[in-house]
């Protein structure tokens, strides 16, 4: 208690030396401590009052109280204005990532449907990253899943193709999409480009939210078409209207006009908040996303949502409406809205919730408390399931990362080998690696274990240090891995877990360095989460390894697979949507196509993805 009084003590001499300097202007501070460490960047109407305010150390949480002990100097930026303060604070804190401040763990960009206007025959497609492509965007999507669907419900409509200029460029005749009526054919000018663009134009007011407008439209080509007698294009359009009217069935619950809002629902409980944040464009529900974090009781909510709000918008294009809880207060409501029509140059508002949309923040609010409920449910399993394997394993605690490697090739080819991560949060994705073998001896499974390891354990630091290292394999691969860690003077914990006789799952041997190798009973549960990590790093490595091998396959689609002609690919896609989704169906998936009997579902299935 003596040494932290005496960091209190330091940090508030430090301050109060600071502010003696400072001016009353608005603009942005940086709390640094030892060797200049980015502690805290915040911003200030008044930036002498704002710093002056951590020297009374009886009104701070502990958390602030734990950083003011590490502050031994304050820089500053004088800026115009409180809403230059907060852009400025805005783009500082996203590049810096300083200790202290609320950062926005997940910041992927999201994917959006995207009309790529650069060809004489535009193309539709799924797209994530910076807009800088000529085109049209359509979302933000909070899932790949949706995605997929939109875009293959538009393809059925409107017929419009996905596929890459160069493919493109390259036909001499229709792919399979042109045969199961999803694509119009104009690479080999099947349709003209006037009504290629005309449909291109249907599909992107459908996604504006005019799905009634082009119902009435198609209705009336029908009737046209019936009563000139030509029954086959009245049968296609009949087609397309039964398409839209399914979608439109599914957004019965979405009623918001055109409208373009985003709808910020919290919750919090237990020591934890969630903030949860809907999609709503043209109308349209383009699904929600959660986030979460860790607060105590001295946290102060408002400021977390509202940090996170400009954070999020950071990263993420806002919509012109943004309907939200008042956890900020009316002139922080002001501020961050002046602060995003100038980062944006357009007319964003953010609102609290009025009478007419209550209800809609009400469903987000409700939902937020769902997600969080589960998430702690999650999490305190998760938690004793970390304890049980540190006792199992004699590994120190707390287990805050585990690291999980598999291999995967076909005959020595197309072979990566795959690191997935689990922390106290779960399985951190934007942590899984995949090495792409350069080994001589490609097939060896210990040799490209080695290489894996090798590469991946040369990267290692305090940031990124696992606790526990958990190998895919049995003696062979513990000797190969005792070698890398030998070699390298690395000193992590690690087990390799290996299925039992006849690989039967649930009788895993666990082998560990100068240990006999032991199994679990069948029902234990530390057993079952061992194998969810293991599972997971195997399906990794797998899609890896199906996503290197496709490259080369899908150079046509699926047009190459030996021995199955034009009528049980159509049966294919027809059944599955895509070349893609083919790629990662199973076995008993693919024998369940009509045509397709089990010898030449096996047959399909080995070309595509034969794992060893």
């Amino acid at each position: 208690m003596k040494e932290e009084l005496s960091g209190i003590q330091k940090g508030v001499a430090a301050l109060k030396a600071q502010i003696l300097m400072l001016p009353s202007s608005p603009g942005i501070y940086k709390m640094l401590g030892e060797e200049d460490r980015l502690l805290y960047i915040g911003k200030a109407k008044s930036l002498v009052n704002r710093v002056a305010s951590y020297a009374d150390i009886n009104k701070l949480s502990n958390r602030i109280k734990m950083m003011v002990s590490q502050i031994r100097r304050v820089e500053f930026i004088i800026t115009n204005s409180e809403a230059e303060a907060l852009l400025l604070e805005a783009n500082l804190i996203n590049k810096l990532k300083p200790t202290y401040n609320v950062m926005l763990k997940d910041d992927k960009s999201f994917p959006y449907i995207f009309f790529d206007e650069s060809h004489e025959y535009p193309r539709l497609t799924k797209y994530r990253g910076n807009k800088s492509i000529k085109g049209k965007y359509y979302g933000p999507f909070a899932s790949v899943a949706h995605i997929k669907q939109t875009i293959i419900e538009l393809q059925k409509m409107f017929l419009i193709r996905p596929c890459s200029n160069s493919f493109f460029a390259s036909r001499t005749r229709p792919c399979i999409q042109y045969e199961i009526k999803r694509c119009s054919g104009p690479c080999v000018r099947k349709i003209e480009s006037e009504e290629y663009r005309k449909q291109v134009r249907l599909a992107k007011l459908f996604l504006e939210g005019d799905g009634m407008d082009i119902h009435k439209s198609l209705i009336s080509e029908m009737e046209k078409a019936s009563a000139h007698l030509e029954f086959e294009k009245a049968a296609a359009i009949r087609d397309k209207i039964k398409i839209l009217s399914a979608i439109q069935a599914k957004n019965v619950l979405t009623d918001f006009g055109n409208a373009d809002i985003d709808i910020i629902g919290t919750a919090h409980k237990s020591g934890y908040l969630c903030i949860q944040v809907y999609f709503i464009r043209s109308g349209k529900n383009f699904g929600n996303k959660s986030y979460y974090y860790e607060i105590s009781e001295e946290s102060d909510i408002n400021i977390i949502a509202e940090q996170f709000l400009l954070r999020f918008y950071e990263a993420h294009l806002p919509p012109k409406e943004v309907v939200m809880n008042d956890f900020i207060d009316l002139d922080q409501s002001n501020l961050a809205t002046q602060y995003l029509q100038e980062r944006y140059k357009s007319p964003v508002q953010l609102k609290f919730a009025s009478k007419k949309n209550r209800d809609l923040l009400d469903f987000a609010n409700h939902n937020a408390k769902s997600s969080l409920e589960k998430y702690l449910k999650e999490k305190i399993k998760s938690s004793n399931l970390l304890l049980s394997v540190a006792k199992l394993f004699n590994v120190p605690i707390p287990i805050n990362r585990i690291e999980i490697y598999d291999n995967s090739h076909v005959s020595g080819t197309n072979a990566v080998g795959c690191m997935v991560v689990y922390s106290k949060e779960g399985f951190d994705k934007k942590q899984y690696r995949k090495y792409n073998i350069k080994s001589t001896n490609i097939g060896d499974d210990y040799a490209m274990l080695e290489e894996t390891l090798t590469r991946r354990l040369s990267n290692l630091s305090d940031d990124n240090k696992p606790d526990l290292i958990m190998i895919d394999g049995g003696a062979g691969h513990l000797t190969a891995a005792t070698e890398v860690f030998t070699k390298m003077q690395i000193k992590i914990p690690f087990v390799c877990i290996a299925k039992g006789r006849d690989r039967n799952a649930g009788r895993e041997f666990f082998h560990l360095p100068n240990i006999p190798a032991f199994q679990l009973s069948v029902g234990d549960h530390t057993l079952h989460f061992l194998q969810i990590l293991r599972d997971e790093v195997h399906n990794y490595a797998l899609k890896s390894h199906r996503q290197k091998r496709s490259k080369e396959i899908r150079k046509s689609s699926i047009d190459e697979i030996p021995g199955v002609g034009l009528a049980r690919k159509k049966a294919l896609l027809q059944y599955f949507g895509s070349a893609q989704d083919l790629f990662e169906a199973s076995l008993e998936d693919i024998s369940k196509v009509s045509g397709i009997s089990k010898i030449i579902a096996k047959k399909i299935f080995n070309y595509l993805h034969t794992e060893e």
